[in-house]
């Protein structure tokens, strides 16, 4: 591989590609989820969020987020119990990972069960969707 002269958004797409796997790998001795998240970079540096995350008994990930819908999901009219639970929404499957209180609009935060993309969703349609 060829050495880095300068560093751009490509590289350090690249570079947390690397990197994420050795981070897993990393976590899983201490039974966490690790992983690279946002850089910030110059033409000669770049320096990563790196972030440690506990895991449930299904191995979900307790992140902040997470941790925001247990305390705070009553008052979106769902409860504590519905984080990590599978809704549909048009043809596709979603799960529940946490929740962005001071979000007006889209406060419920999801991840497509086929890719594990991430999604914000209002919480009326959440709800109604566990309804059905």
């Amino acid at each position: 591989m060829a050495k880095v002269k300068t560093v751009d958004r490509d590289v350090c797409k690249m570079l947390r590609e690397e990197l994420n796997p050795i981070l897993a790998k990393f976590g899983a001795r201490y039974g966490l989820r690790a992983e690279a998240q946002n850089a910030s970079f110059t033409s000669g540096q770049v320096t990563f969020k790196v972030s440690f995350a506990t895991l449930t008994t299904g191995g979900d990930v307790l992140t902040k987020d997470a941790e925001s819908f247990k305390q705070l999901a009553q008052f979106f009219g769902l409860k504590p119990t519905d984080l990590f639970k599978v809704f549909t929404h048009g043809k596709e499957e979603f799960k529940i990972t946490g929740l962005k209180p001071r979000s007006d609009r889209f406060p419920v935060l999801g991840e497509r069960v086929r890719d594990g993309k991430g999604f914000k969703f209002p919480a009326d349609t959440v709800k109604l969707s566990l309804k059905s």
